[in-house]
């Protein structure tokens, strides 16, 4: 009844007759305040879950969800430093070693004719001459000098005279020459080089060779001096002497054999330098059989400290094109001079130099330097040298054949982050029917083995800071890819590891990372274009199995002036005879709640359980009955409930205060069985409060 009727009724009854002592009798009556209710719909607790999405059942018509979480890794390739190689530098001195110059012309001397020889006797044509006693004789010194060189320090040779004795008279056994070095005619040996010896006679008008005599070791000039000892046959009668007898003579003819030096000042023919120089591949444990060179230079450095010009080869056996023929460059080089090559190596093959396949273990340099014949006399000796640096690039391979030491591939980590953004929820719960598809993909020709962590991480929602967290870890052996990629799926479920992956998602993580890697061993084959990645998914039906109780909190609410006025605040005491909650539900939910009603004056505590005074803070109690549902698991009835919650006299008072907060938990217990859900699932409910009232219209 309003006031308003109130006065309507004693206005009537003061017109219409006269009491002595007008009063009113008491009557109950009573009222509703309709406070905000809430749905929790399903449909909006996660519509902005990215992890859970929709799908439409084909049966039913209906909306049913599945959890999907999926991401993949970058591709991974083998880090460019892995296919490389580097060599030291490395220099090669080759030295000239010992030489050969030209073979010198032999040299003829002049001897002495009869004439000189028998000055004494004053010989004439037509004369008769006496008879002669054997003799010896030493004609004056003879000299004779060669052409092809000034000095040698000889390794090998051999020297003979060759004596013609043109002479009426013969020569005894036994004659002897001996050979001086002019140039060296004031050391203390007068220059001796060695005697040379006639060990047989020489008869008039025929020629004999000496002994020969060995040089080696000998440092000689080109001036020669013979000194002769002849040893003359006598005669046995008077002989006349003709024009011809008196014009006899002898003669010698200085032979050389071919000459080896260790140094000389002569003129110098065409020498070879013919070397074969190695240097060892560093790869890091790796043994390499075959490799394409993406990119990389090998520099040259050619140094010819020689006093002759070269022309220098250089031949890498170890680098083919796509000929198979091997690496070779040329370049001149002046005497006493230097040249740089640079040899760009891209798109070469490297290989075992004799290309049968086998590992690499050195890089071969054969070096051929062809000096230039020399016109004129220079020095050269055996320890004058061309010299060869070698500077390689590192090398960088576009593919590489061989057997690989464990080699990592660091898989760069998969974050995935927002994922599960369930508010106004406690508790916890399980999708048992989950599972974790990992799919791996290689495309290397080697096998290898794959290293996984995944990890979920639960954040505060205030602070951000990790509250809880799970870890997954998993080794496979992924077979070798080739041309088409080799992948491998792995799935686990609840019953692949513990914890299991029912056990991370139970977390409600919000980010879920990713880390792992590739480690790769053995024989094969890689290309530096050849990847390794990863990709996974989580997927489920949303079948929920609640572990511990789910809580949902709605949103905090006031009761104000307008509901329940000041004045009637201050009745509510004394005129109120009952006051109660009564919660209508309608649950269209595969499960039960309990439902708490809040009432409070202090806004900072109104959802706590905790119950200081009760005039001051108020909870009730209430169950709601989980809908009905078919076979599948999916509620096919709307479950109504009507909840009456009656406050005491002491909790009745609470609402003489104000502001006056109110508000509701949804607490959904622990589930025997997983439970399934569709979009229309909900529970709806409202809240009324009722008011009984005792009217006194003395109080009015």
């Amino acid at each position: 009844m309003t006031r308003m009727s109130y006065f309507l009724i004693m206005g009537t009854l003061f017109i219409s007759c006269t009491i002595n002592d007008p009063s009113l009798p008491k009557w109950d009556t009573s009222w509703e305040v309709h406070l905000k209710g809430d749905v929790i719909k399903i449909s909006e607790l996660l519509a902005n879950n990215s992890t859970i999405s929709g799908s439409l059942d084909a049966a039913s018509g209906e909306e049913t969800y599945f959890v999907n979480i999926s991401d993949t890794s970058e591709a991974q390739q083998i880090a460019k430093s892995d296919l490389s190689v580097k060599t030291e530098d490395q220099s090669f001195a080759n030295q000239l070693g010992i030489f050969e110059v030209s073979q010198p012309t032999p040299k003829i001397s002049q001897g002495s004719s009869f004439s000189d020889i028998f000055s004494d006797y004053n010989p004439q044509v037509g004369i008769p001459f006496p008879i002669i006693q054997p003799r010896l004789i030493t004609p004056d010194p003879r000299e004779t000098t060669f052409d092809e060189f000034q000095q040698l320090e000889i390794e090998s040779a051999t020297l003979s005279v060759v004596f013609h004795n043109n002479l009426i008279l013969g020569i005894e056994s036994g004659m002897q020459i001996v050979l001086l070095d002019l140039q060296r005619i004031n050391d203390p040996d007068s220059g001796l080089i060695d005697t040379i010896k006639f060990t047989a006679p020489i008869p008039p008008k025929t020629s004999l060779e000496s002994n020969t005599i060995d040089l080696a070791g000998k440092n000689i000039s080109n001036q020669l001096q013979l000194y002769y000892r002849i040893p003359l046959s006598g005669t046995d009668s008077v002989i006349t002497l003709s024009e011809d007898d008196l014009n006899s003579n002898f003669f010698t003819e200085v032979i050389m054999s071919p000459v080896r030096v260790n140094r000389a000042l002569a003129k110098i023919p065409g020498q070879s330098i013919i070397r074969i120089n190695t240097a060892p591949v560093n790869m890091d444990d790796h043994s390499i059989r075959t490799a394409e060179i993406d990119n990389g230079k090998i520099n040259l450095f050619i140094e010819n400290s020689m006093n002759i010009s070269s022309d220098i080869e250089i031949e890498l056996p170890n680098f083919t094109d796509k000929n198979s023929t091997a690496l070779v460059t040329t370049k001149f080089v002046a005497a006493q001079s230097s040249e740089t090559i640079q040899v760009d190596l891209a798109g070469y093959l490297m290989q075992n130099e004799i290309q049968d396949g086998s590992y690499i273990e050195n890089i071969v340099y054969n070096i051929n330097a062809q000096t230039h014949a020399t016109t004129d006399h220079v020095w050269l000796g055996a320890e004058d040298q061309v010299s060869v640096t070698m500077q390689m690039d590192t090398l960088y391979f576009k593919s590489l054949t061989g057997n690989i030491s464990p080699m990592e591939m660091v898989i760069t980590p998969i974050e995935n982050k927002n994922i599960f953004q369930l508010e106004n929820f406690e508790g916890s719960f399980k999708l048992p029917d989950l599972s974790l598809t990992f799919n791996f993909h290689n495309e290397i020709d080697f096998d290898i083995s794959m290293d996984m962590t995944v990890t979920g991480y639960h954040r505060d929602p205030v602070t951000n800071i990790i509250t809880d967290s799970v870890s997954l870890k998993m080794n496979e052996e992924i077979e070798r890819g080739g041309q088409s990629n080799q992948s491998r799926s792995v799935v686990l479920d609840k019953s692949s590891s513990t914890p299991s992956i029912v056990d991370l998602i139970a977390i409600m993580p919000n980010e879920i990372i990713v880390t792992g890697r590739a480690v790769i061993e053995g024989e094969g084959s890689v290309r530096n274009s050849d990847k390794v990645w990863v990709d996974y998914t989580i997927d489920s039906p949303f079948t929920v199995q609640i572990d511990e109780p789910l809580v949902y909190t709605n949103k905090k609410e006031t009761i104000s002036d307008s509901e329940i006025s000041p004045q009637k605040r201050e009745k509510i005491s004394k005129n109120f005879t009952e006051v109660s909650i009564i919660i209508l539900s309608a649950n269209n939910m595969p499960i039960g709640s309990d439902f708490k009603f809040y009432l409070s004056v202090d806004s900072t505590n109104l959802f706590s359980d905790e119950i200081a005074d009760s005039s001051e803070k108020v909870i009730l109690y209430s169950q709601i009955t989980a809908a009905g549902t078919n076979a599948a698991g999916f509620v096919n009835s709307t479950k109504n409930g009507e909840h009456i919650l009656r406050l005491n006299n002491s909790q009745i008072a609470i609402f003489e205060q104000s502001p006056l907060y109110y508000g509701a938990k949804v607490s959904v217990g622990s589930t025997e069985k997983p439970v399934r859900f569709r979009s229309s699932d909900q529970l709806r409910f409202d809240t009324i409060l009722n008011f009984d009232v005792d009217m006194d219209p003395d109080d009015f």
